[in-house]
Protein backbone atom coordinates (compact mmCIF):
# COMPACT_ATOMS: atom_id res chain seq x y z
CA UNK A 1 0.00 0.00 0.00
CA UNK A 2 1.20 3.53 -0.65
CA UNK A 3 0.60 7.03 0.58
CA UNK A 4 0.71 10.24 -1.41
CA UNK A 5 4.26 11.22 -2.31
CA UNK A 6 3.15 14.86 -2.34
CA UNK A 7 3.34 15.19 1.45
CA UNK A 8 6.31 15.64 3.78
CA UNK A 9 5.09 12.86 6.05
CA UNK A 10 5.28 9.06 6.01
CA UNK A 11 3.77 6.26 8.12
CA UNK A 12 6.03 5.21 10.98
CA UNK A 13 4.65 2.62 13.42
CA UNK A 14 1.62 0.38 12.89
CA UNK A 15 -0.93 0.25 15.73
CA UNK A 16 -3.97 -2.00 16.20
CA UNK A 17 -6.77 -2.15 18.75
CA UNK A 18 -5.78 -3.88 21.99
CA UNK A 19 -9.14 -5.69 21.86
CA UNK A 20 -7.80 -7.66 18.92
CA UNK A 21 -5.16 -9.29 21.06
CA UNK A 22 -7.44 -11.08 23.52
CA UNK A 23 -6.87 -14.46 21.95
CA UNK A 24 -9.86 -16.80 21.84
CA UNK A 25 -12.41 -14.11 22.71
CA UNK A 26 -14.88 -12.37 20.45
CA UNK A 27 -14.17 -8.82 21.57
CA UNK A 28 -15.91 -5.86 19.89
CA UNK A 29 -13.73 -3.01 18.76
CA UNK A 30 -11.80 -1.47 15.88
CA UNK A 31 -9.37 -3.80 14.16
CA UNK A 32 -8.14 -1.45 11.43
CA UNK A 33 -4.52 -0.39 11.65
CA UNK A 34 -3.56 3.22 12.30
CA UNK A 35 -0.04 4.49 11.60
CA UNK A 36 1.52 7.36 13.48
CA UNK A 37 2.87 9.92 10.98
CA UNK A 38 6.41 11.30 11.07
CA UNK A 39 8.10 13.95 8.98
CA UNK A 40 10.62 12.36 6.63
CA UNK A 41 14.16 12.65 7.96
CA UNK A 42 15.29 14.81 5.03
CA UNK A 43 12.66 17.43 5.92
CA UNK A 44 13.07 17.61 9.71
CA UNK A 45 14.18 20.65 11.74
CA UNK A 46 12.37 22.89 9.29
CA UNK A 47 11.83 25.82 11.63
CA UNK A 48 13.59 28.06 14.12
CA UNK A 49 12.54 30.00 17.21
CA UNK A 50 12.91 33.67 16.38
CA UNK A 51 11.88 34.93 19.82
CA UNK A 52 10.68 33.68 23.20
CA UNK A 53 7.97 35.85 24.79
CA UNK A 54 6.68 35.78 28.34
CA UNK A 55 2.92 35.41 28.61
CA UNK A 56 1.27 38.69 29.73
CA UNK A 57 4.28 40.89 29.00
CA UNK A 58 4.33 44.02 26.83
CA UNK A 59 6.06 41.98 24.13
CA UNK A 60 3.19 39.51 24.34
CA UNK A 61 0.63 42.27 23.77
CA UNK A 62 2.60 43.54 20.79
CA UNK A 63 2.85 40.04 19.35
CA UNK A 64 -0.93 39.55 19.59
CA UNK A 65 -1.44 42.72 17.59
CA UNK A 66 0.92 41.50 14.87
CA UNK A 67 0.23 37.75 14.65
CA UNK A 68 -2.83 35.54 14.83
CA UNK A 69 -4.02 33.83 18.02
CA UNK A 70 -1.25 31.54 19.31
CA UNK A 71 -1.50 27.82 18.74
CA UNK A 72 -1.06 25.83 21.95
CA UNK A 73 0.23 22.36 22.72
CA UNK A 74 -3.35 21.42 23.66
CA UNK A 75 -4.65 22.54 20.25
CA UNK A 76 -2.34 20.11 18.48
CA UNK A 77 -3.21 17.34 20.94
CA UNK A 78 -6.97 17.68 20.40
CA UNK A 79 -6.59 17.91 16.63
CA UNK A 80 -4.33 14.87 16.69
CA UNK A 81 -6.94 12.84 18.57
CA UNK A 82 -9.60 13.80 16.03
CA UNK A 83 -7.33 12.74 13.18
CA UNK A 84 -7.00 9.32 14.79
CA UNK A 85 -10.80 9.13 15.04
CA UNK A 86 -11.23 10.22 11.40
CA UNK A 87 -8.70 7.70 10.09
CA UNK A 88 -10.35 4.89 12.05
CA UNK A 89 -13.88 5.83 10.97
CA UNK A 90 -13.12 6.16 7.26
CA UNK A 91 -11.25 2.85 7.19
CA UNK A 92 -14.07 1.08 9.02
CA UNK A 93 -16.60 2.58 6.61
CA UNK A 94 -14.96 2.38 3.16
CA UNK A 95 -16.55 4.30 0.31
CA UNK A 96 -16.27 4.25 -3.47
CA UNK A 97 -15.07 7.85 -3.59
CA UNK A 98 -13.35 10.19 -1.11
CA UNK A 99 -13.53 13.91 -1.83
CA UNK A 100 -11.15 16.52 -0.42
CA UNK A 101 -12.39 20.08 -1.08
CA UNK A 102 -9.34 22.33 -0.97
CA UNK A 103 -10.13 25.40 1.06
CA UNK A 104 -9.29 23.81 4.40
CA UNK A 105 -9.55 20.03 3.94
CA UNK A 106 -5.92 19.42 3.02
CA UNK A 107 -4.72 18.82 6.58
CA UNK A 108 -7.24 16.17 7.72
CA UNK A 109 -7.29 14.46 4.31
CA UNK A 110 -3.55 14.22 3.66
CA UNK A 111 -2.86 13.13 7.24
CA UNK A 112 -5.56 10.43 7.05
CA UNK A 113 -3.90 9.12 3.86
CA UNK A 114 -0.58 8.80 5.69
CA UNK A 115 -2.11 7.40 8.90
CA UNK A 116 -3.90 4.70 6.88
CA UNK A 117 -0.75 4.02 4.82
CA UNK A 118 -2.66 4.70 1.63
CA UNK A 119 -5.74 2.77 2.70
CA UNK A 120 -7.62 6.06 2.28
CA UNK A 121 -7.00 8.10 -0.85
CA UNK A 122 -8.70 11.39 -1.59
CA UNK A 123 -9.48 13.13 -4.85
CA UNK A 124 -8.82 16.82 -4.26
CA UNK A 125 -10.43 19.72 -6.06
CA UNK A 126 -10.32 23.51 -5.81
CA UNK A 127 -13.27 24.61 -3.70
CA UNK A 128 -12.07 28.07 -2.74
CA UNK A 129 -14.57 30.92 -3.18
CA UNK A 130 -17.32 28.35 -3.72
CA UNK A 131 -20.09 30.90 -3.13
CA UNK A 132 -19.01 32.98 -6.13
CA UNK A 133 -21.26 32.14 -9.11
CA UNK A 134 -18.45 32.50 -11.63
CA UNK A 135 -16.70 29.54 -9.93
CA UNK A 136 -19.71 27.21 -9.95
CA UNK A 137 -19.18 25.72 -13.40
CA UNK A 138 -15.52 24.99 -12.68
CA UNK A 139 -16.46 23.22 -9.43
CA UNK A 140 -19.25 21.24 -11.11
CA UNK A 141 -16.94 20.18 -13.95
CA UNK A 142 -14.18 19.03 -11.57
CA UNK A 143 -16.60 17.16 -9.32
CA UNK A 144 -18.38 15.47 -12.22
CA UNK A 145 -15.08 14.25 -13.65
CA UNK A 146 -14.04 12.73 -10.30
CA UNK A 147 -17.44 11.17 -9.62
CA UNK A 148 -17.66 9.58 -13.07
CA UNK A 149 -14.20 8.10 -12.68
CA UNK A 150 -15.02 6.64 -9.23
CA UNK A 151 -18.51 5.43 -10.16
CA UNK A 152 -18.75 1.75 -9.10
CA UNK A 153 -21.52 1.12 -11.63
CA UNK A 154 -23.68 -0.25 -8.83
CA UNK A 155 -27.10 0.70 -7.49
CA UNK A 156 -25.51 2.27 -4.37
CA UNK A 157 -22.71 4.85 -4.65
CA UNK A 158 -20.97 5.73 -1.36
CA UNK A 159 -19.05 9.00 -1.09
CA UNK A 160 -16.85 10.25 1.76
CA UNK A 161 -16.40 14.01 2.07
CA UNK A 162 -13.88 15.30 4.59
CA UNK A 163 -13.74 19.03 5.21
CA UNK A 164 -13.39 21.80 7.77
CA UNK A 165 -16.25 24.12 8.58
CA UNK A 166 -17.05 27.32 10.44
CA UNK A 167 -20.19 28.99 9.18
CA UNK A 168 -21.43 25.83 7.49
CA UNK A 169 -22.16 27.50 4.16
CA UNK A 170 -19.38 25.69 2.33
CA UNK A 171 -20.56 22.19 3.18
CA UNK A 172 -24.13 23.15 2.31
CA UNK A 173 -22.95 24.47 -1.05
CA UNK A 174 -20.95 21.31 -1.71
CA UNK A 175 -23.90 19.03 -0.97
CA UNK A 176 -26.06 21.18 -3.28
CA UNK A 177 -23.46 20.74 -6.04
CA UNK A 178 -23.49 16.96 -5.53
CA UNK A 179 -27.29 16.82 -5.57
CA UNK A 180 -27.33 18.84 -8.80
CA UNK A 181 -24.79 16.49 -10.43
CA UNK A 182 -26.80 13.45 -9.41
CA UNK A 183 -30.06 14.90 -10.71
CA UNK A 184 -28.67 16.11 -14.04
CA UNK A 185 -26.26 13.32 -15.00
CA UNK A 186 -27.97 10.29 -16.54
CA UNK A 187 -25.21 7.99 -15.28
CA UNK A 188 -26.18 8.79 -11.68
CA UNK A 189 -29.92 9.43 -11.74
CA UNK A 190 -31.05 5.92 -10.78
CA UNK A 191 -28.37 5.38 -8.17
CA UNK A 192 -28.80 5.57 -4.39
CA UNK A 193 -26.10 7.93 -3.14
CA UNK A 194 -24.91 7.73 0.48
CA UNK A 195 -22.79 10.65 1.67
CA UNK A 196 -20.50 10.23 4.68
CA UNK A 197 -19.74 13.82 5.74
CA UNK A 198 -16.76 14.17 8.10
CA UNK A 199 -16.42 17.74 9.31
CA UNK A 200 -13.73 19.28 11.49
CA UNK A 201 -14.85 22.50 13.20
CA UNK A 202 -13.66 24.56 16.14
CA UNK A 203 -15.62 25.12 19.33
CA UNK A 204 -15.61 28.92 19.25
CA UNK A 205 -18.67 31.14 18.98
CA UNK A 206 -17.82 31.71 15.30
CA UNK A 207 -18.87 28.15 14.42
CA UNK A 208 -22.49 27.98 13.25
CA UNK A 209 -23.59 24.51 14.30
CA UNK A 210 -27.18 25.23 13.27
CA UNK A 211 -26.11 25.85 9.69
CA UNK A 212 -23.84 22.81 9.73
CA UNK A 213 -26.74 20.60 10.86
CA UNK A 214 -28.90 22.18 8.14
CA UNK A 215 -27.10 20.00 5.60
CA UNK A 216 -29.01 16.97 6.92
CA UNK A 217 -32.21 18.51 5.61
CA UNK A 218 -31.01 18.00 2.04
CA UNK A 219 -31.54 14.23 2.26
CA UNK A 220 -33.88 12.36 -0.06
CA UNK A 221 -34.66 8.96 1.52
CA UNK A 222 -33.68 6.07 -0.71
CA UNK A 223 -31.91 8.32 -3.19
CA UNK A 224 -29.62 10.84 -1.51
CA UNK A 225 -28.76 10.03 2.10
CA UNK A 226 -26.44 11.95 4.40
CA UNK A 227 -24.57 10.89 7.53
CA UNK A 228 -22.97 13.80 9.39
CA UNK A 229 -19.96 13.13 11.62
CA UNK A 230 -18.47 16.06 13.54
CA UNK A 231 -14.89 16.33 14.82
CA UNK A 232 -14.79 19.34 17.19
CA UNK A 233 -11.37 20.86 17.89
CA UNK A 234 -10.25 23.86 19.93
CA UNK A 235 -8.39 25.42 16.98
CA UNK A 236 -8.41 24.63 13.24
CA UNK A 237 -4.70 25.59 13.12
CA UNK A 238 -3.58 25.27 9.50
CA UNK A 239 -6.99 26.13 8.07
CA UNK A 240 -6.67 29.56 9.71
CA UNK A 241 -3.05 29.97 8.67
CA UNK A 242 -3.04 31.58 5.25
CA UNK A 243 0.41 30.53 3.92
CA UNK A 244 -0.40 26.87 4.54
CA UNK A 245 -3.50 27.11 2.36
CA UNK A 246 -1.37 27.50 -0.75
CA UNK A 247 -1.58 24.41 -2.93
CA UNK A 248 -1.23 22.96 -6.39
CA UNK A 249 -3.10 20.06 -7.94
CA UNK A 250 -1.40 17.22 -9.77
CA UNK A 251 -3.35 14.94 -12.07
CA UNK A 252 -1.71 11.54 -12.48
CA UNK A 253 -4.41 10.01 -14.67
CA UNK A 254 -5.94 8.31 -11.65
CA UNK A 255 -6.71 11.03 -9.15
CA UNK A 256 -6.09 14.63 -8.23
CA UNK A 257 -3.30 14.75 -5.64
CA UNK A 258 -2.55 17.58 -3.24
CA UNK A 259 0.89 19.16 -3.30
CA UNK A 260 1.58 21.82 -0.65
CA UNK A 261 3.44 24.89 -1.81
CA UNK A 262 6.54 26.05 0.04
CA UNK A 263 5.63 29.40 1.57
CA UNK A 264 7.57 31.12 4.38
CA UNK A 265 5.70 32.20 7.48
CA UNK A 266 5.62 32.93 11.19
CA UNK A 267 3.22 31.88 13.94
CA UNK A 268 2.99 31.92 17.74
CA UNK A 269 3.28 28.63 19.62
CA UNK A 270 2.38 28.59 23.32
CA UNK A 271 3.55 26.00 25.84
CA UNK A 272 2.75 26.85 29.47
CA UNK A 273 3.64 30.48 30.18
CA UNK A 274 6.13 30.61 27.35
CA UNK A 275 5.23 31.77 23.87
CA UNK A 276 7.61 31.11 20.99
CA UNK A 277 7.61 32.96 17.70
CA UNK A 278 8.17 30.18 15.16
CA UNK A 279 9.80 31.20 11.90
CA UNK A 280 10.11 28.91 8.88
CA UNK A 281 11.00 29.06 5.21
CA UNK A 282 8.26 26.48 4.69
CA UNK A 283 5.36 27.16 7.07
CA UNK A 284 3.35 24.11 5.98
CA UNK A 285 6.28 21.79 6.72
CA UNK A 286 6.91 23.40 10.13
CA UNK A 287 3.32 22.75 11.16
CA UNK A 288 3.62 19.13 10.00
CA UNK A 289 6.35 18.61 12.58
CA UNK A 290 4.08 19.82 15.39
CA UNK A 291 1.17 17.69 14.18
CA UNK A 292 3.27 14.53 13.92
CA UNK A 293 4.70 14.97 17.41
CA UNK A 294 1.24 15.36 19.01
CA UNK A 295 -0.35 12.48 17.07
CA UNK A 296 2.51 10.13 17.91
CA UNK A 297 2.40 11.01 21.61
CA UNK A 298 -1.39 10.54 21.67
CA UNK A 299 -1.19 7.12 20.02
CA UNK A 300 1.64 5.94 22.27
CA UNK A 301 -0.31 7.03 25.37
CA UNK A 302 -3.54 5.31 24.29
CA UNK A 303 -4.61 2.18 26.18
CA UNK A 304 -6.79 1.21 23.21
CA UNK A 305 -3.96 0.83 20.71
CA UNK A 306 -0.97 -1.50 20.68
CA UNK A 307 2.04 -1.25 18.39
CA UNK A 308 2.18 -4.20 16.01
CA UNK A 309 4.88 -3.18 13.55
CA UNK A 310 7.25 -0.55 12.16
CA UNK A 311 7.28 0.60 8.51
CA UNK A 312 9.33 3.78 8.86
CA UNK A 313 12.46 2.70 6.99
CA UNK A 314 10.46 1.81 3.88
CA UNK A 315 9.90 5.48 3.15
CA UNK A 316 13.23 7.15 3.94
CA UNK A 317 14.52 7.08 0.35
CA UNK A 318 11.38 8.78 -0.98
Amino acid sequence: MSFSSTTYMAPSGAFGATAGYKVGEDVPGSFVQVYNPSVLETHRDSYGIAKVIELGSDAWTAALNKYSTPITVGDFDVYGQRLIELTTHVQENPTHCSLGPLRGAAKPCVTAEVMSRGGIQYDFFNFQENSEKNNHQRILTDLTQILKQRDPGQSVYTINITDTSKGGQGINNLVDFLAHIKDTTSQFQKQHWKLDLNLFHDTTKNTNLGNIYKVQGKQVPGAFEIQLNRYPVSHLIVEDFDPALAFTLDWDGKRHAFKPCSVPGQFLYQTGNEVRLIEADNACLALEEFYCKSITETILASNQLKQVGVVWQEYQVK
